[in-house]
């Protein structure tokens, strides 16, 4: 419908956000504002064109996208807040508020005006900092069709707007809303009512010397690690948990995001050989301390102080579990082993090309002192593996044949070592394409440690490899529950598409695949799944263009060529080996 010859009537959703506290920033940090809004913009972007938007209207920090649907801009506005999480640290914490809204807008020239976008304007600045807020019209139009929870807020007299509007607060359903953790923990059997839930924030370096940071990584990477074994306890990973770190972060809120029933955080001091640490367990609905105390050790008590704390930490929850001496796990009693295990940790875990030869390096250094370390030749051969699976690497038979012989060594010298396990796990799944031995060590794995998202992240794919992808879904949801911020997050949402595309639900599978290219843009598995979903939903234009992606991620690829590299599920038939030869893949 047109009223004259530069203006156009049609129905659209409108999404608008804009940067908390944008002005209040910019007179502290110009510069550091400046910078950190250019690259939540560029991801804001991003998203917008991957969910087929455009930007309409921009004014500073604010943003005015438009959708031909509500599904894509819900999708969107989900996978942006997540990525800003995931992204703290580059965007110097910056949190942005959205609205959302479904109805009628004028486009004058490629600008959007309308009630609509009033109505999606003031609804983003109803939203709590980090929150979506969208429209009744909205959520009538999308549930259902996404993993998305909407809460109620009732009524809401808007600015400037004549009608009341319905409005509803809007979270992913897993890892935020707590409603929908509560059923995935049901359906999950993880701990609830009867159990305990944990967050470890990490613990604060009070010392002046930052190289001594790595100590204090460390203290809260053991005691999750410690916690994690005992079977009545819920803990979220480290790596989610290290998103917190250098933040002034609120215990309830800590609560509310995670789904956890108790804190516990700390501080170090070094003091030429003598080390103090504190800790405090708090539980997150009242901001009780439930239980707080002071160590002064020799740096080299470290290990008995960590059993002390969690011994504490377990009888102050009055779970009934029986810990012994020695039943913590097998760790390096080595200060030297735990300092080269905790920074072989930390470039693994950012997952880029760069750190994973940092880890290389580290790990070769490992193996060379300690020999005899388990953990070492278990974290060499999964580092080569991740190279290699990444394509950072060539798969030649020299390469493979080492990366199995080093990761088996791992299992041989401690079978009880959990994460030797699940990287030999790993390495036969991906590398031998031998399923059925995946299953049984990730079973071993986590019958050693129930909290370990990585295997629970695996065993989604071994199920979904061997034509389960119901139970494929409830392993990548678990590994996403106990680690939703983790750098490796990609694979389980890729997961998630991949059951999506088994299921022939291809808004999902948009959906899913969208989540996981925001988290790594650089992996060619979801834009690979996308275009053989386009295919299905005979939109070969889209498909082309999520090919043309692979091919730049990928350039000599072939169909043959990713068969070897992924472990396509046999529930799919031939519907993705036929779409992406539709799209352009050669065979």
């Amino acid at each position: 419908m047109r009223d004259g010859p530069n203006l156009e009537h049609k129905l659209a959703a409108v999404l608008a956000s804009d940067v908390v506290g944008y002005s209040r920033l910019m007179q502290v940090d110009e510069a550091r504002t400046l910078q950190a809004l250019e690259i939540v913009n560029g991801t804001a972007r991003r998203q917008i064109e991957l969910h087929r938007g455009r930007v309409a209207n921009t004014a500073g920090d604010s943003i005015i996208a438009v959708f031909a649907s509500a599904v894509d801009a819900v999708s969107c506005a989900l996978i942006i807040q997540e990525v800003m999480i995931q992204q703290a640290q580059e965007n110097q914490g910056l949190q942005i508020r959205m609205g959302i809204h479904l109805g009628d807008v004028v486009d004058r020239n490629g600008d959007v005006l309308g009630t609509a976008v009033n109505i999606a304007a003031r609804l983003e600045g109803i939203a709590q900092p980090g929150g979506i807020v969208a429209s009744g019209a909205v959520r009538d139009d999308v549930q259902g069709k996404l993993p998305a929870s909407f809460s109620a807020m009732g009524e809401q007299m808007l600015k400037n707007i004549d009608r009341p509007v319905q409005a509803y607060t809007l979270a992913p359903q897993i890892g935020a809303a707590p409603a929908a953790i509560r059923e995935a923990d049901r359906r999950l059997d993880l701990p609830q009512a009867g159990g305990v839930s944990i967050a470890v924030l990490p613990f604060v370096n009070l010392g002046r010397d930052p190289a001594q940071e790595y100590i204090a990584d460390g203290l809260t990477e053991d005691l999750i690690t410690e916690i994690s074994h005992l079977k009545h306890f819920l803990v979220i990973a480290r790596n989610t948990m290290f998103t917190f770190r250098g933040r002034s972060v609120d215990v309830g809120q800590v609560g509310r995001e995670l789904g956890v029933n108790y804190v516990l955080e700390g501080s170090i001091r070094i003091m030429g050989p003598r080390i103090r640490i504190t800790a405090q367990l708090i539980d997150t609905h009242s901001g009780t301390h439930i239980w707080a105390e002071k160590f002064d050790r020799n740096l080299d008590e470290l290990f008995e102080v960590q059993d002390e704390v969690v011994r504490a930490v377990v009888a102050s929850t009055q779970v009934t579990v029986l810990i012994q001496e020695g039943e913590t796990s097998q760790r390096s009693r080595s200060l030297d082993q735990w300092s080269l295990m905790t920074q072989s940790f930390r470039e693994l875990n950012r997952f880029t090309s760069e750190s994973l030869v940092k880890a290389e390096q580290i790990n070769r250094q490992f193996v060379a002192r300690f020999p005899e370390a388990a953990r070492a030749h278990a974290m060499l051969g999964y580092g080569i593996y991740s190279q290699a699976l990444m394509g950072f690497r060539d798969g030649s038979k020299a390469l493979k044949d080492e990366i199995l012989g080093e990761v088996r060594e791992g299992v041989r010298l401690d079978p009880s070592d959990e994460y030797a396990l699940y990287a030999l796990a790993c390495v036969l799944l991906d590398i031998f394409k031998r399923p059925e031995e995946a299953l049984s060590l990730l079973t071993r794995a986590l019958d050693l440690n129930p909290n370990l998202a990585l295997a629970h992240g695996v065993l989604g794919d071994v199920t979904l490899v061997m034509g389960n992808p119901d139970e494929a879904t409830l392993y990548a949801e678990r590994a996403i529950r106990l680690n939703p911020r983790a750098p490796t997050a990609f694979f389980h949402y890729a997961i998630l598409a991949a059951v999506s595309f088994a299921k022939n639900d291809h808004v999902k599978t948009l959906h899913w695949a969208n989540q996981t290219i925001a988290l790594k843009p650089d992996y060619w598995v979801p834009y690979a799944i996308l275009s053989a979903s386009f295919v299905g939903k005979s939109d070969l234009e889209s498909a082309r263009h999520a090919a043309s992606r692979v091919l730049e991620i990928w350039p000599d690829v072939t169909i043959s060529r990713m068969k070897e590299a992924f472990n396509v599920p046999s529930c799919w038939g031939s519907r993705f080996e036929d779409g992406l030869s539709a799209a352009g893949i050669p065979m």
